[in-house]
């Protein structure tokens, strides 16, 4: 394990739209997987702007931030209002976070060769770690969130804290979801086809790395308002892209510690014109008290 703390005050992001959002009252947290960087097309990336303007968030937690660089985030965030944002590294598949607000005790952690995240404390409240898990082995992600959880139970335990991002892994709370027999073969042959995959056990899912969260005493935003099965991945412009899980899967999440929870007020998956088509994830929005 390859462990490096860097502390850094970047800055980051862009975005676009076509549809009416009204602008969220309370400290509002948005988390997306934005598909490689947005590809790096400009286009997406106006677009991505505008529509993250109508929403006005305060934060923006960032998975697959593929082709930026901090002087490049630094630029994009500002585009959109945040003048603060950190980039967990130049290459790969890095996470980032943007802020309207200072971001406090920064910390860029580099966990694995290819998986790290980064914390920060927000509006001198919240407590923040952005995170992107390992996609293909679940023992790496078992591990990876440990490591993560480690972390944040070393904070005070009644100051909110948030763990969010692509966990690429599914939860036992949706089991009915991925009981069909057809999606457990579909899963199952992808190993079989040359994907490196130990996302099954004894022919099961796995859910190793969401019981872990459960058991540290964490809550799934999703169950602030949940009506039933809501997938994050793949959308509908990337409906045809094939899932480690066989099929249409919930595999993002912002998770509260008790504190947190406290603080919570809503939750959404937003899928609409934008996000239908901009990444092969929807978005999440949660709003807290300021």
């Amino acid at each position: 394990m390859m462990v490096s703390v860097k502390r850094s005050f970047c800055g980051m992001l862009l975005l676009f739209l076509p549809t009416v959002l009204l602008s969220q009252s309370g400290f509002v947290v948005l988390n997306y997987n934005v598909l490689e960087g947005l590809q790096q097309k400009q286009e997406r990336k106006l677009a991505f702007t505008q529509w993250v303007k109508k929403i006005d968030p305060a934060i923006v937690s960032f998975q697959e931030l593929n082709g930026f660089t901090h002087r490049s985030l630094d630029s994009f965030s500002r585009s959109y209002g945040h003048p603060y944002s950190v980039l967990l590294r130049e290459n790969g598949y890095p996470v980032g976070l943007s802020s309207k607000y200072p971001l406090e005790q920064v910390e860029r952690v580099q966990i694995d060769q290819y998986v790290g995240y980064i914390y920060a404390k927000v509006n001198r409240l919240y407590h923040v770690f952005v995170v992107h898990l390992d996609p293909f082995k679940a023992p790496n992600r078992l591990r990876q969130i440990n490591f993560i959880l480690e972390k944040a139970n070393a904070l005070p335990s009644d100051e909110p804290v948030l763990i969010m991002g692509d966990f690429n892994n599914i939860s036992p709370v949706d089991s009915l979801a991925y009981a069909d027999s057809g999606r457990i073969r579909r899963a199952i042959a992808m190993k079989q086809e040359g994907f490196e995959l130990q996302n099954m056990r004894d022919g099961e899912y796995d859910y190793s790395v969401i019981d872990a969260m459960i058991a540290a005493g964490y809550l799934d935003s999703n169950e602030l308002g949940k009506k039933g099965f809501t997938s994050t991945c793949p959308t509908k412009g990337y409906k045809h892209k094939p899932t480690y899980w066989g099929g249409p899967s919930r595999i993002d999440y912002i998770w509260l510690n008790p504190a947190a929870r406290k603080q919570a007020v809503r939750f959404s998956i937003r899928k609409d014109k934008v996000t239908h088509n901009l990444s092969d994830h929807y978005p999440l929005l949660l709003t807290l008290k300021e």
